[in-house]
């Protein structure tokens, strides 16, 4: 947005939260002509998408995820890194549209 010109035309309107689940329940209370910038796989029946931006305008997120060295809870640490690995936890994710690397 900003490489676009646009984020200067609408910072001024821009009421900001800390996480984006308040984001969806301030819009789930707003006026019906208010927007929200928010993640698509956070939209729901309740929320109605007006702008899908293009993936050119983004540049790419990666959420990566690593047990700490020191966890003390191993068997959580394992059950985590089995879930993350299975077939039916990326067919989820890539339903969501997160690619899924090897």
């Amino acid at each position: 947005m900003m490489e676009r010109g646009l984020w200067v035309k609408i910072r001024h309107k821009i009421n900001a939260k800390r996480h984006i689940t308040l984001i969806h329940d301030a819009l789930l209370s707003a006026e019906p002509t208010t927007i929200g910038i928010i993640f698509v796989t956070t939209i729901d029946d309740s929320l109605k998408l007006v702008l899908d931006m293009p993936e050119e305008w983004n540049s790419t997120m990666r959420y990566s995820g690593a047990p700490l060295i020191g966890a003390k809870n191993k068997e959580g640490v394992a059950f985590f890194e089995t879930f993350l690995s299975r077939a039916t936890t990326n067919e989820v994710f890539a339903r969501k549209g997160y690619q899924i690397l090897p």
